[in-house]
């Protein structure tokens, strides 16, 4: 459970129907006696704290008490009750212990693979680029572009690749400069604050296309290192490589530079 009250509950009876009180610990193991008293001599003909469902105690009464964990440290934890009459007690313990988790998780990290990105730095092709991932105490997490809409809640992994850097939760569907942040929640539901890839990387999914080269494919020239032009166009008017092929045969990548607003131009020596 998480911070807040934790509502016990617990049923008594007794033959006589005389007042009863109660003893009411939380401890790490479920032993009488033992952990932490939240409660001592507890009149449970009263109403408050304990609420219960009649003062009619000689058949068996539900009640119920609050007990607030924002304070007790992090743990597992058995509910011990002991409860007396006039003359007799008795107690018991609860059969499973429960975890309080006051804390939230920490998202340590977030980073983007970046073992299959294009030539240039932070540059890629990949939309769902595989995003290795560190958190401590997490038992799942989520995903955003923008830090406010995130993604439906999945299982923690060190590692995953079906986060949409373009139409993922809170991202724009465009290629362009991409954080991914991330969130972690642990099984109490408490939440961490957000991690983000940094530095941010350039999801280019659009390619480019050859407008013209000069000179011509069927053109002859005696000049065994020709100079070859290649005008172009990238919409994204980002980083470009020419890779030139001499009778189908690939020839080394050669870097590229723009020359207006509309055009690039590549050159082959």
């Amino acid at each position: 459970t998480r911070d807040g009250n934790l509502t016990i509950d617990f049923n008594v009876s007794d033959p006589n129907d005389d007042r009863l009180t109660i003893d009411i610990n939380y401890s790490t193991a479920n032993t009488q006696g033992s952990g932490t008293a939240l409660y001592t001599d507890l009149n449970l003909t009263t109403f408050a704290p304990t609420n219960c469902d009649d003062l009619n105690f000689a058949d068996s009464t539900e009640c119920s008490v609050d007990l607030n964990i924002s304070a007790i440290t992090d743990n597992n934890y058995f509910i011990l009750i002991r409860i007396e009459d006039a003359s007799l007690n008795d107690f018991n313990a609860s059969d499973n212990s429960f975890k309080i988790d006051n804390n939230a998780p920490t998202a340590a990290s977030i980073s983007a693979d970046t073992a299959n990105w294009a030539w240039h730095t932070n540059y890629t092709n990949d939309t769902t680029p595989a995003l290795t991932i560190s958190a401590s105490d997490a038992n799942e997490m989520a995903f955003s572009c923008d830090g406010t809409t995130y993604s439906s809640y999945v299982a923690y992994a060190a590692s995953y690749g079906s986060f949409n850097a373009k139409t993922g939760s809170g991202c724009t569907n465009a290629d362009g400069n991409k954080t991914i942040r991330l969130k972690v929640r642990d099984l109490a539901g408490n939440t961490s604050s957000a991690a983000s890839t940094s530095p941010s990387f350039v999801v280019d999914a659009t390619a480019p296309a050859v407008v013209s080269f000069d000179p011509s494919i069927s053109a002859s020239n005696l000049d065994t290192t020709p100079q070859f032009s290649v005008n172009f166009t990238e919409s994204n008017k980002w980083y470009c490589t020419v890779r030139p092929f001499v009778n189908g045969v690939a020839q080394a990548d050669q870097n590229v530079a723009i020359i207006s607003a509309l055009e690039l131009k590549g050159m082959e020596n």
